[in-house]
């Protein structure tokens, strides 16, 4: 049985799309735009650019005995220093993009100071988390499960509880070549069908390493639909849509838009409401 119920993956989606408008306070504050109280932080990257520091979101919120984690995706520019980043390194074993996994690490370092989110888990009697974000949030959100899952030093307090991710147009960042099953954490993610960054980076590289997916998917086609499987029409679709495009001359906007966080979201809670997501 799944351990990712229709609930998880709505309140997952509103959690994606609304951190983006969070702001990046030093420490943490409360948002009371959510029907729980949403708790969130911004967390400077350590890599920058000439100006200000760019910074990720990060919020939580707890309902019943279930803690969501939510992480932004790209908004500054600095967050293409670790976009661009794919070297591989390993951890636990596993190999990973090394940029979404640096990104991971500074995520992590704010989390777990004094303890703070195991505390949470241990005060709230937390039995799953689910993990979720868009795009490069996305991936923080799938290596974040990870670290969590190994943190054997804490869960030996009693705090072992489940680990899940649900992410919305995320790119690759899993070396090719492992074995499918690597990935210790039950993941579901959300693709639209011509949506370009899922597609990155490439399985194959040449001498360079390539990155695969891993876990279920559900691909949205226009008109709120949900698939188990994309459309056989998409390359030819794809290839009209982004080649094309830039061929006429079409504004690079008019294509990415098929990237964007709130196609994903209005998906999921038209989906939920007819109770076809599961």
């Amino acid at each position: 049985m799944s351990k990712i119920n229709e609930n998880n993956i709505y309140r997952a989606a509103i959690l994606s799309n609304i951190i983006y408008g969070v702001k990046e306070t030093e420490n943490w504050s409360s948002e009371n735009n959510w029907e729980n109280t949403l708790w969130t932080k911004g967390i400077s990257l350590k890599r920058n650019l000439i100006g200000d520091d760019g910074a990720i979101k990060v919020g939580y919120t707890i309902e019943d005995q279930t803690l969501y984690l939510t992480y932004s995706g790209t908004q500054d520019i600095e967050f293409w220093l670790y976009n661009a980043d794919t070297d591989v390194r390993h951890l636990y074993g596993i190999g990973l993009h090394e940029g979404f996994l640096r990104l991971a690490e500074e995520v992590e370092t704010v989390l777990v100071k004094d303890n703070y989110i195991f505390d949470i888990i241990k005060n709230n009697n937390i039995t799953k988390v689910v993990h979720c974000g868009h795009s490069a949030g996305g991936a923080v959100a799938g290596i974040m499960a990870f670290k969590f899952f190994e943190a054997d030093a804490y869960y030996g307090q009693g705090l072992a509880c489940d680990h899940v991710i649900v992410d919305f147009g995320s790119p690759r960042y899993l070396k090719d070549g492992q074995p499918i099953d690597i990935f210790p954490c039950e993941r579901l993610r959300f693709q639209e069908i011509y949506d370009i960054v899922p597609c990155t980076p490439l399985t194959w590289r040449g001498p360079l390493p390539g990155f695969e997916h891993f876990g279920s998917v559900m691909y949205i086609a226009p008109n709120f639909k949900l698939l188990d499987r994309p459309p056989w029409y998409r390359p030819i679709m794809f290839i009209k849509k982004y080649f094309g495009s830039l061929w006429v001359g079409k504004p690079v906007s008019a294509v990415v838009n098929h990237h964007a966080m709130d196609g994903y979201v209005s998906t999921v809670v038209v989906n939920h409401s007819l109770k076809d997501i599961l």
